[in-house]
């Protein structure tokens, strides 16, 4: 327990809205009875659900969990949903439904190309712009969701995470690759297979679809998407957990998985909570049939009006 404030107490984003000695003694307090490190885990998630960030969790030996780079570990979102798709809409407009992904190496690497390879079969159909549909994604590990929906988002810095302390840690997608950049150093945290596909036309009109399923790395992605010239929202508030989370072991293979900083879009605004869409829409379930989903016809709606549009 002492080993886990101590983490807590160096990492935690409400480190210094905490009165450490207060909460130090309230943890012990709750360990009076344990005997084995095992009879801890309980006071181990009471004890981070008292840091109030809504975000961090504990993780057991058995759960097989170790993840430590920034945006990995969401708390949400356990495993691969589903595959990105896509289809093209009436009146020439790209749909990518980008789904929450979980885990790391070559299934990462999947991810990433699969949506890369929806975005190369549609684009020269696509001539009025894009909709990114996140209602579903409730978070994972954003890198592969960055790399994989990178040529519609743009090149460039898309992001940032910033701590307590006001360090940021800037995203960039570049050329197939997502990462960042720390103390000016550019650090890879997820690349496509191959060549990365460029749109036929570059910097086109994007509309946003999220809700209230939207969160922690799927927020992510819609603050990547926060700024984009040519580019809209449509849906509900997200879920609120536009923070990110990192993953500290402890002796016994148990980990917390705290909340360690929040998230920026690259315009400089700080989020932290829900991202409200900039066109609130009227609630409801996500309609597969995109001509009778409210939310994807107000998008469609507003990607008609823009510059881009030919019938």
């Amino acid at each position: 327990m002492n080993a886990a404030l101590d983490i807590m107490q160096r990492n935690s984003i409400n480190r210094y809205k905490i009165d450490w000695p207060s909460f130090r003694a309230a943890a012990v307090a709750r360990i009076s009875k344990a005997v084995t490190t095992r009879d801890t885990y309980e006071s181990l998630r009471a004890t981070i659900a008292a840091l109030d960030d809504h975000h961090s969790f504990f993780v057991e030996p058995t759960s097989g969990s170790s993840q430590s780079d920034m945006g990995e570990q969401s708390g949400v979102g356990a495993a691969i949903a589903s595959d990105p798709a896509g289809q093209v809409l009436t009146g020439a407009i790209g749909y990518i439904w980008l789904p929450n992904f979980s885990g790391s190496g070559a299934a990462a690497t999947a991810f990433g190309d699969q949506a890369q390879n929806v975005i190369r079969e549609l684009d020269p159909y696509v001539r009025c712009g894009w909709i990114v549909d996140l209602r579903s994604n409730p978070g994972g590990n954003m890198w592969p969701m960055i790399a994989g929906v990178g040529p519609v988002l743009g090149e460039g810095v898309v992001g940032a995470f910033v701590d307590p302390d006001s360090n940021r840690t800037t995203w960039f997608y570049r050329g197939g690759i997502a990462g960042v950049v720390i103390a000016g150093r550019e650090f890879v945290n997820q690349q496509v297979t191959g060549q990365a596909y460029r749109l036929l036309r570059p910097d086109p009109p994007v509309a946003v679809l999220h809700g209230k399923s939207t969160a922690s790395s799927g927020e992510a992605v819609a603050v990547a998407f926060r700024g984009r010239p040519l580019t809209r929202s449509f849906g509900q508030p997200t879920s609120g957990l536009s923070t990110v989370n990192a993953s500290f072991q402890l002796k016994d293979g148990a980990a917390l998985v705290l909340t360690v900083a929040t998230d920026v879009d690259r315009t400089g605004v700080i989020y932290g909570g829900a991202l409200e869409p900039d066109e609130t829409t009227a609630r409801q379930a996500i309609n597969p049939n995109l001509i009778q989903d409210y939310e994807a016809q107000a998008a469609i709606a507003w990607l008609k009006r823009q510059a881009a549009y030919s019938a």
